[in-house]
């Protein structure tokens, strides 16, 4: 269940970058399209989309989205967290995670967070 809400929420991102980008090529009007890009920032807010799917920076309240690089995923230079050898027993470990919390590692193997935005550079 966990797993289709991931894909309903990654899903809905994509449709509506879609649509924003057809819009404005089809000459939508400033104002619908002010109105989309605030609902499209609202649902990913809810959804908690940086959470996962950009890059943190830490400061002296944590670690925040570095919003430079919001829902760019794991940076293609991040290197696969290791697991201490002789440390940790392959069976009693929960995972390790990149400084920027964007790639981990576990019994189940490695994750990285996609990038979520429509920017080909990224």
């Amino acid at each position: 269940m966990l797993r289709f809400r991931f894909f309903f929420i990654a899903a809905a991102f994509v449709v509506g970058s879609t649509v924003v980008s057809f819009a404005a090529d089809k000459g939508v009007d400033a104002k619908k399209l002010k109105a989309m890009v605030e609902r499209g920032k609202y649902l990913v807010t809810l959804a908690g989309c940086n959470d996962c799917h950009s890059p943190k920076v830490f400061t002296p309240m944590g670690p925040m989205p570095d919003t430079t690089r919001l829902l760019s995923g794991a940076p293609a230079t991040n290197t696969v967290p290791e697991v201490p050898k002789g440390v940790i027993a392959p069976d009693k470990w929960g995972g390790l995670t990149t400084n920027d919390l964007t790639t981990w590692a576990g019994p189940w193997g490695v994750s990285f967070a996609r990038n979520l935005t429509p920017d080909v550079a990224t």
